[in-house]
């Protein structure tokens, strides 16, 4: 779990944070993604820090905070800091980095733990640090909100006949795609559906990974074998990952997402007639 520190700073924190200015404007690299440079850094405490923390962390635009070459890996020990080099709003800070008005240049320090914290580089920012927990938990609200609900359909439509196989489908995509964008930071995720059926007859449901179709689609089919309504109940279940500027895929939090839709099926005897041809 990221836990955030928002220090103020002393006369002596500013002074080392003066320093870092001048050591960045020869060390910083533009960003720290793929391979950027390191360099050792300078002296350097918590209280200098505008965030610092443990784990694995995202900051807006999409840069990661944490292990640089591993694409899960939760570094147990590892810190991080990210420090301001000037205040949002800071002319000076707009000329020489090229910072927005509404943003801030910052250094982000990364250490393995028993290591000397290094200097994975420096860009502009406009928000605070989002923990990877807490940004897989608004992807996983993001992939409710997505998942479109099951609309169950089953051939014959008016009412299923006894020894005929009833063919159902549930109306849903088999995946979805989305991009968005949470507190600032461009997020993709991809979400796969499976399906569970059971068709209130006492029989053996069916787990299956096709949405089902129309005739002649009978990947999802069921036969009764006695007159009556029974409720016919789908569970979907939603198995979703997202990335961050292509680092993962990171798995959301809480585990699949469950949607429960149920039907009633009426079910008639199928009889025989002679026709005349």
């Amino acid at each position: 779990m990221i836990r955030w520190v928002k220090p103020k700073r002393s006369r002596s924190q500013r002074t080392v944070v003066a320093v870092l200015v001048a050591i960045a404007a020869v060390v910083i690299v533009p960003t720290f993604e793929g391979g950027a440079a390191y360099a050792e850094p300078p002296s350097w405490s918590s209280g200098t820090s505008r965030w610092s923390g443990s784990g694995t962390a995202f900051i807006p635009g999409g840069s990661f905070v944490g292990p640089p070459n591993a694409q899960n890996d939760p570094c147990p020990g590892c810190s991080w800091s990210v420090h301001p080099m000037c205040e949002v709003g800071d002319q000076v800070c707009h000329d020489r980095y090229g910072c927005g008005p509404d943003s801030e240049f910052v250094l982000i320090f990364f250490g393995r733990s028993g290591q000397t914290p290094e200097l994975l580089g420096g860009e502009c920012i406009s928000g605070a640090p989002v923990s990877a927990e807490v940004l897989s938990s608004a992807v996983t609200d993001r992939v409710r909100q997505s998942a479109p609900t099951a609309q169950i359909r089953f051939q014959p439509s008016s009412s299923a006949l006894t020894s005929v196989p009833t063919i159902f489908r549930t109306g849903q995509e088999q995946s979805l795609r989305r991009s968005d964008s949470i507190s600032g930071i461009p997020v993709d995720f991809h979400a796969v559906a499976r399906w569970r059926w059971s068709w209130g007859d006492g029989s053996a449901g069916l787990r299956t990974s096709s949405p089902g179709g129309r005739w002649p689609d009978t990947s999802v089919a069921h036969t009764y074998r006695k007159p009556g309504t029974y409720r016919a109940v789908l569970t979907t279940v939603w198995t979703a990952t997202f990335t961050v500027n292509g680092r993962g895929p990171l798995p959301v939090s809480g585990g699949p997402i469950v949607q429960q839709t149920a039907t009633r099926v009426p079910v008639v005897e199928a009889r025989a007639l002679l026709v005349e041809l």
